[in-house]
């Protein structure tokens, strides 16, 4: 087993550029977990982390037990199209959805971001397409989101202004950004912010005030 980990640790030397919580990320295990196994401890992987390794971060899973074969499941196929990495990185050159921080939500929005695409981590995860990933605040939208999880979102033009009622959407406004599910006001000219947590009563804003908006695609969340 200690192989195993060993392995483990060779995936996010190569990949993900020796980021442990990058590759924790991708594969939806805890960081402090990714850290026993890779660190000091060197605690024994469950069988439930491996799967995730195997089935989240495009690994062989004969490489992984055995150390045999290819490191990637489509390594060995000869198809000409670029296979989807699962690896995170700052490098421009590499594919991938940003990270950006919350606190510059309203400036990437808006074109003005006061951090550049180039500065931000890249996560990528197959089969999902997004224009940015951004980290959950508070505890508004819980229990569908919760504070540590991380939103996959495609922006949508202000323009021609449509909304699926029901769906969840970053919405840049003249009182600040929100994450919130987005439902039908009490004219055409409103719209009601709504909160997963009843704590929170809805929001009725205007139309008018919109900015920019972009609409939840996916969510990351590290249990």
């Amino acid at each position: 087993m200690i192989n195993i980990n060993t392995r483990i640790r060779t995936i996010i030397d190569t990949l993900y550029k020796g980021n442990k919580r990058a590759f924790s990320i991708t594969v939806g295990v805890n960081p402090t977990v990714i850290e026993n196994i890779v660190g000091g401890r060197r605690s024994k992987p469950s069988y439930d982390v491996l799967c995730k390794i195997i089935t989240n971060a495009n690994i062989s899973e004969q490489w992984l037990i055995s150390g045999t074969g290819p490191m990637l499941k489509n390594e060995d196929k000869t198809e000409t199209s670029n296979p989807i990495s699962p690896a995170l990185s700052t490098s421009s050159t590499q594919k991938g959805i940003p990270l950006i921080p919350f606190s510059a939500m309203a400036g990437y929005l808006s074109g003005e971001a006061s951090v550049s695409e180039d500065e931000c981590e890249k996560i990528i995860i197959p089969g999902l397409k997004a224009d940015f990933i951004i980290p959950i605040k508070g505890d508004s939208m819980e229990p569908r989101f919760f504070a540590g999880d991380y939103v996959a979102c495609e922006r949508t033009s202000i323009k021609d202004l449509f909304f699926q009622w029901g769906k969840t959407y970053v919405i840049d406004t003249t009182n600040g950004v929100f994450i919130k599910r987005v439902d039908e006001g009490s004219s055409k000219n409103e719209i009601l912010l709504v909160s997963e947590n009843k704590k929170y009563k809805p929001m009725p804003i205007p139309t008018s005030s919109i900015l920019h908006i972009a609409l939840v695609k996916g969510v990351v969340r590290i249990e």
